[in-house]
């Protein structure tokens, strides 16, 4: 591209000196030997044709210079794709405690605003900084070639006036954009909060709070947004009148050196007019690439370090699902101490239990007490400090993390449901065409979901709303227990998953579970006692030990803790009022 525009601005001279003196053509110089040597007789259609190559050149320097930045767009969006796309990979390949420990409001901004301000703010303007600089720098040359006192002058007042507004404002510019990366996030979670809670924020009469405070960030980001974007364009009008002004002083210079003899004055004139027409724009955007970058540092300084961490999303390997192979489960905890992060007690406190193939196993106790973190070190979502965790014989660790969790069919109290169908939910993670519609009939007959799909004009077809909405709390947990059902696994757990159907759904789901329990091992936390009457072993569960084990008329004949949990009762979810 720059050479193009070289060229553009060379052939102007010539060209320009042959049309104030068209007498030169007869004598010696390059435009004079190129109309002797080309055989022109005419000077006017020398000239003409001389005017017509002047144009071209300058057409093709302008092709080429919106191609290049048609391809330098392409390929800075490219990378900003390639950077979100290694974050949200990076972010779904952390293990439990990292989501933990993380907002998802803050991943969710990470990888939706900072990565565009990086792509549009940080990644766009280095590349038309760099060729914007290169240009400058080869029209400069021309420039001290043709006039290296006058080149000098120019170049040297303009990029000191640069450099000085520059360093006047790149405080400010950092300023501005720490506040634009809080106030995206806090934006974010406004409307997450907001969004998420509706219910409860139209119940309490709260919409006022969320509003007002969505309005101060948002007052606040379109503040430090317009500020250093007008930070970034504050010397355009000055350096414009300090060009117009040098360039009238110049063209009064060559009158009065050359004793206002135009046809000397016109080529220079033009071959410096032409120049600081594509000079300034060119130191333009330098100044404002460079200050955008620098509004933008804190963008890149969310994303940096984790970054560092992220391997290219060509190098991700194998597809991260496989359908999974069904085996019989044995499981051992030896001796498992956890303590999380932050925290000076352990969840789990040298807990040593065996799970037989084929076993179905009740977990119980009070809130608190253990039961949810030792079912997450039974399926690998977290690692104990201490102690091992043993699959058929096999620790943990070498039995092999991915195909352990495919085994599992896992479902939690609360579903997460997508905006899609019913379908789509239970084969969560599947594409639409790889959807195995056998096994989708059989998980939802096992999770006594059929009656009310047939009652749906569109049945399976029909969309759930954004995390289920348009369901009822038992419904979205048959749903939930179908997902779990629908890959066939060996392990099922169900922490507290029937806790929103009604007594009635409740022993309808279980007794299809029960059915389909052969061969299958079943971990059950419950808060109901009648959920594990068919347990083959119970385990109260408190304060990260197992105080009590035994089958269900062991343990109310003779365990006063265990008959104490009869009596509680939890409140049903809002919504579960319809099963």
């Amino acid at each position: 591209m720059a050479v193009f525009e070289l060229l553009g601005v060379a052939s102007i001279a010539p060209f320009m000196s042959a049309v104030g003196n068209m007498s030169s053509l007869e004598g010696n110089g390059v435009m004079a030997n190129l109309y002797k040597n080309l055989g022109f007789t005419s000077p006017t259609d020398f000239i003409f044709w001389s005017g017509v190559f002047v144009i071209s050149t300058l057409s093709i320097a302008a092709l080429v210079s919106t191609l290049t930045t048609w391809k330098l767009t392409v390929y800075g969006q490219e990378i900003g794709a390639e950077l979100s796309s290694r974050l949200y990979r990076y972010y779904l390949m952390q293990d439990w405690p990292f989501h933990l420990n993380r907002s998802s409001t803050k991943l969710i901004s990470t990888v939706a605003h900072d990565c565009n301000r990086v792509t549009e703010l940080m990644i766009m303007p280095a590349l038309i900084v760099t060729s914007r600089l290169v240009l400058s720098i080869i029209i400069g040359s021309t420039v001290l070639l043709i006039d290296p006192i006058i080149g000098l002058l120019g170049i040297a007042i303009f990029c000191s006036l640069y450099a000085l507004l520059y360093a006047t404002v790149r405080r400010r510019l950092s300023n501005y954009g720490r506040e634009i990366s809080g106030s995206n996030q806090e934006r974010m979670r406004l409307m997450q909060e907001g969004f998420g809670g509706i219910r409860a924020i139209i119940m309490s009469n709260r919409q006022a709070y969320f509003t007002q405070k969505f309005e101060t960030s948002s007052f606040k980001l379109s503040r430090s947004t317009g500020l250093s974007q007008s930070l970034a364009q504050l010397p355009r009008s000055l350096i414009e009148l300090l060009a117009f002004g040098s360039m009238i002083s110049f063209v009064l210079y060559l009158l009065s050196t050359h004793d206002g003899d135009l046809g000397t004055v016109l080529p220079v004139l033009s071959i410096y007019a032409l120049a600081g027409f594509k000079l300034l724009p060119a130191l333009q955007g330098v100044y404002n690439g460079i200050s955008i970058i620098r509004g933008n540092l804190a963008a890149f300084d969310a994303i940096e370090a984790d970054l560092e961490h992220c391997e290219p999303v060509s190098q991700a390997g194998a597809p991260l699902f496989q359908s999974p192979q069904k085996f019989d489960v044995e499981i051992a905890l030896e001796n498992i101490v956890f303590v999380h992060e932050g925290s000076d007690r352990a969840s789990v406190d040298s807990v040593s239990l065996n799970i037989n193939t084929g076993e179905t196993v009740g977990l119980v106790g009070p809130s608190g007490g253990g039961k949810s973190t030792l079912v997450d070190i039974i399926t690998g979502l977290v690692t104990p400090q201490e102690g091992s965790v043993t699959v058929n014989g096999d620790k943990l660790e070498s039995f092999g993390l991915n195909k352990w969790q495919q085994n599992i069919g896992y479902v939690p109290q609360s579903i997460f449901l997508a905006d899609a169908s019913i379908r789509d939910n239970i084969a969560f993670g599947i594409d639409p065409q790889d959807i195995d519609e056998a096994k989708i009939d059989q998980a939802c007959s096992a999770a006594n979901l059929s009656s009310f799909v047939s009652t749906l004009p569109e049945g399976l077809a029909t969309h759930v709303g954004e995390n289920g909405q348009q369901l009822s709390g038992g419904q979205r947990q048959r749903i939930g227990i179908a997902r779990a059902l629908y890959a066939d696994p060996g392990l099922l757990v169900f922490d507290e998953a029937t806790s929103a159907l009604d007594g009635i759904s409740e022993k309808l789901v279980m007794d299809a579970i029960y059915e389909l329990a052969h061969g299958r091992t079943i971990i059950l936390v419950a808060h109901r006692l009648d959920t594990l009457r068919n347990c083959d072993c119970i385990h109260v569960v408190s304060n990260g030990s197992i105080l009590e084990s035994g089958s269900f008329t062991d343990l109310s004949e003779n365990s006063e803790v265990f008959r104490s949990m009869g009596g509680t009762h939890r409140r049903e979810p809002a919504g579960s009022g319809q099963n």
